[in-house]
């Protein structure tokens, strides 16, 4: 746009006397930004943001019916005037810079708010008092929803109330904000953007559609623009704003490509999956990922096959062929846990940059909970740190967000070309929740791929359905990972795809086979299925052994080790595996350095130590010495992501697509009589796998201690026991597992198509449990984000900083920290990220807080840990402990009924908690 200098006193203009950002301490030369400057940076970065994506900003505006520049002035101007509730007294009395040639604030009260819902309220009613506006329907309500979008560029839309000016502004504050907003609408030539929105056939729904999309926008720019590195504090009141603006958009065109962020990498031109991958030869899912026909976008896929399919890699050859036809720029692997993550990134690192030219260079970056934690992870945007700015009550200020999301992989993952992580990172997307449209916008134009979706259920289940749902409607297309799907499952997946298009789904196969694909496009005549040919080296029959008893088990165990096996024993809560590693050890009079233990209750830097342990025992490359006669007592660590290969295998009775998951680390590699891995074309030397499963003996009364006394804890951990008893009348009537062919016959004999009907005692308890997973659903669903309503309050109107994507119990991070000298250290504080590594998590009913007089004791030591590590903030739990003997640790504690525990920490055994 043509920019004309004004030639004027600008110190005569009211709004010069408004300060944006301050930094009032002493020392520094500059110790507030004038709030129309801070404006015009924020402009200028969301300007420049959107000239980098210009195809956006066109496809946009041909959706909207809008010639692409005036679209770009009509967000401009909402840009500029996005800290428009700044003008307030409420926001400016919360820095005293003295002496300072600013407008004064009264000691009045106010309203209560901060400076982004005062700024909604102040902009709504302006626009509403403006009487040069067309009449035509949908104007008004298409800028109100732009200035919501502008003025909640904290991260959550801001909510209409009854406002009147003088409960936030003074007299002279709203002429300074009244002029701001004239000046703002002439320098953006509003007038001509109304009269051509006015000319449009305004559709509220693809305004409420694309307000997504700019709301990212907004954060992204508010966050860039608040670089005081960058845009330095300015306050001469005498500089034009035009002039301004011109400068500003020079450092943001700079910092945007400094940033990384005006460079897209170019992805390659598809050749061939052999080259792609490097491998001899192509397992029957690969190739058919090859051939398949990619209809016309968006286009989902259900991929369903057996555990060392080569999943990954079939999925590398579909997104590289979609890259390559301008289907989508990059992609995001979404898995159920930090560890498989873990393990696929450190994949990844070898084979994405084969989907993109050398130049520019794509980023692969982690995102979950502990990506600091990952020794793998290598940063690849590099995008700086602020300083603080001030805050107001309750939220980060812009600056100090940019700080969090600039150094926190989280949110960082789903704008880079490629992300892995957990499936909750994606699921924030859709949720009401803080910054949630700037994670929707990194899904933008990428491959949604979800694995292990099998491993959820019920409130995450729904939301997932949701996401495709959304993800959809916004273009993407979506590739769904399974070792096997129940056909309800499938049929979700699938209506959620086609209801994002406005169509019915056609009905899936009731007689699907396995390896089985799934396929779907734009429109229900792109809808087929395709049976897969397993892969050789997948076809396998486990025998399945039911145990009754723990005694009958122990037996079991004692013969294998007698023969030299190594044996894993699966059980299903952290309780029950230190009980059983304890009798074990006992009554087979095992050595320390013989029987291992592995569950989720351990510090993080023993648990680190201890993962490692196992995978160099029981790994791929675990020679036969490192295997013989040993045992590991294990819970669900071990069902998901760990290559692991064990001679016998044991697990307690779980739902069935569970116990087939546990099945894959029987004899998960061949190997010959030394105990050494050969390929996969040799014979294996062992025995047959045969899996012992220790499940209730059905000859006793089945009621309410059906489970007791020997799985006591499953009947908690899996709460459907109507699911149980199918599982166990399907394995015992099968008695193997025989893979492909058994895989989809089990999950109709649970899930699908049942034969049998479990014992009424054992319905009325699963009645209870599917009425709290409809509670679930009916959670999901309101805590979901309403696609339809755009960027504004909507749903259940409770928009949190982190909403769950995870029914669980609530659970406390404790660290632990030992007693020594009458001081504090951290339990591992020898090691890097040693709070991290010092902390477990633990059911919040078991371990709640500290008595009062231990937290009042060690209150001073606890506040000035948690300072030296730069954990003010955090609600961790510190708990202090004393050493009681090699590795083992005892503290206090108390319940969430205010019973007073005693706490055991072992590095061997990990947390127990006892009465006291």
């Amino acid at each position: 746009m043509l920019i004309q200098i004004e030639n004027r006193n600008m110190s005569s203009k009211p709004y010069y006397r408004y300060w944006g950002k301050a930094r009032p301490q002493s020392g520094v030369d500059t110790r507030y930004h004038l709030l129309p400057y801070h404006c015009l940076d924020v402009a200028a970065c969301h300007q420049r943001l959107w000239a980098v994506r210009h195809g956006l900003l066109a496809g946009m505006a041909q959706y909207l019916g809008l010639p692409p520049t005036l679209l770009s002035n009509l967000l401009g101007f909402f840009a500029t005037i996005h800290d428009i509730g700044k003008f307030s007294f409420v926001f400016q009395r919360l820095q005293a810079i003295e002496g300072a040639p600013l407008a004064a604030s009264p000691e009045r009260q106010g309203m209560q708010g901060r400076h982004d819902q005062i700024g909604y309220l102040y902009l709504r009613r302006w626009l509403r008092n403006r009487r040069d506006l067309p009449e035509k329907p949908g104007v008004t309500e298409v800028l109100e929803l732009l200035g919501g979008i502008a003025t909640g560029h904290h991260g959550i839309p801001p909510v209409g109330s009854r406002f009147k000016p003088h409960m936030a502004f003074t007299d002279e504050g709203c002429t300074a904000a009244d002029s701001f907003l004239a000046w703002a609408w002439d320098f953006w030539q509003m007038d001509d953007c109304i009269e051509a929105l006015a000319k449009t056939d305004i559709s509220i729904d693809c305004w409420r559609a694309m307000s997504w999309v700019q709301s990212a926008m907004m954060i992204l720019a508010d966050w860039i623009g608040s670089d005081a590195d960058v845009h330095n504090y300015c306050d001469d009141a005498d500089q034009d704003l035009r002039e301004y603006y011109q400068r500003a958009e020079r450092r943001a065109a700079q910092q945007i490509d400094n940033l990384g962020l005006s460079r897209s990498p170019i992805p390659k031109k598809f050749s061939s999956a052999a080259q792609l991958l490097a491998f001899p030869a192509l397992t029957p899912l690969q190739a058919l990922c090859e051939r398949v026909t990619l209809e016309e976008r968006p286009l989902f896929f259900i991929l369903e096959d057996i555990t060392g399919a080569g999943k990954t890699e079939a999925v590398l050859v579909l997104v590289t062929r979609m890259l390559a036809n301008d289907y989508a720029d990059g992609f995001y692997f979404g898995l159920p846990t930090m560890a498989t993550s873990d393990s696929l990134y450190e994949r990844l690192q070898q084979q994405y940059e084969a989907l993109y030219e050398p130049e520019p260079k794509p980023s692969l970056v982690l995102a979950h909970g502990a990506t600091n934690l990952s020794g793998a992870f290598t940063e690849s945007i590099g995008l700086p740190l602020g300083p603080e700015d001030q805050g107001e009550p309750a939220v980060h200020s812009a600056t100090s967000w940019c700080n969090a999301f600039y150094a926190d992989n989280k949110k960082k993952a789903l704008l880079a070309n490629v992300g892995v992580g957990t499936v909750d990172q994606a699921l924030l997307a859709i949720l009401q929740t803080r910054h949630q449209s700037l994670r929707l916008f990194g899904l933008l134009g990428k491959v949604l791929v979800l694995d292990e979706v099998h491993s959820y259920e019920g409130y995450t289940a729904t939301l997932i359905s949701e996401l495709v749902q959304v993800h959809t409607r916004l273009g993407g297309s979506t590739i769904i990972l399974s070792a096997t799907l129940s056909e309800k499952v499938r049929q979700q997946l699938l209506d959620a795809f086609y209801t994002a298009q406005g169509q019915a789904a056609p009905k899936i196969s009731p007689h699907a086979g396995y390896p089985w694909v799934t396929c779907a496009g734009h429109g229900p005549q792109s809808f087929h299925e395709i049976a897969v040919e397993p892969r050789g080296s997948s076809r396998r029959t486990v025998a399945v052994e039911p145990v009754y008893s723990v005694p009958e088990l122990i037996e079991v165990i004692g013969e294998a080790i007698a023969k030299g096996c190594c044996v894993a024993w699966i059980r299903n809560t952290v309780k029950e595996a230190i009980a059983s590693r304890e009798e074990l050890k006992n009554k087979l009079g095992l050595a320390d350095n013989q029987i291992h233990l592995f569950h989720s209750r351990y510090a993080m830097g023993d648990r680190a130590r201890i993962q490692a342990g196992v995978l160099r025992r029981f790994g791929k490359k675990s020679t036969g010495a490192q295997r013989r006669a040993q045992v590991v007592i294990a819970t669900q660590v071990i069902e998901q992501s760990l290559d692991l290969d064990f001679d016998v295998l044991i697990s307690d009775i779980a739902p069935i697509d569970l116990i087939i998951q546990r099945a894959g680390r029987l004899q998960r590699h061949k190997r010959d009589k030394h105990g050494v891995c050969v390929p996969e074309l040799a014979d294996d030397c062992r025995e047959s796998p045969t899996l012992f499963v220790l499940m209730p003996d059905l000859q006793k009364v089945c009621d309410k201690n059906w489970l007791a006394p020997d799985l006591q804890g499953t009947g908690a951990v899996y709460g459907d026991w109507s699911n149980l008893w199918l599982t166990r009348q399907a394995l015992l009537e099968r008695g193997r597992i025989k893979t492909p062919e058994d895989s989809r016959w089990y999950m109709d004999a649970v899930y699908d198509k049942p034969s049998l009907t479990p014992p009424a005692e054992l319905l009325v308890i699963s009645d209870r449990q599917r009425a709290d997973r409809l509670k679930g659903l009916a959670l999901a669903r309101s805590n979901r984000i309403v696609f339809e309503d755009g960027y504004r309050q909507g749903g259940n109107g409770n928009w949190l900083n982190e909403t769950p994507t995870r029914l669980t119990e609530e659970t406390t991070t404790v660290v632990l920290a030992e007693i020594r000298d009458e001081r504090l250290y951290l339990l591992h504080g020898d090691m890097t990220h040693a709070w991290e590594m010092s902390s477990l998590t633990v059911r919040s009913s078991d371990l709640n807080t500290l008595p009062p007089g231990v937290e009042n004791r060690w209150l001073s030591q606890i506040t000035a840990l948690k300072v030296r590590y730069k954990r003010q903030r955090s609600d961790d739990l510190v708990v202090p402990v004393v050493k009681t003997g090699d590795g083992v640790y005892e503290g206090t504690i108390v319940d969430i009924n205010m019973k007073e525990k005693v706490c055991t920490y072992s590095q061997v055994k990990g947390l127990e908690i006892r009465p006291s």
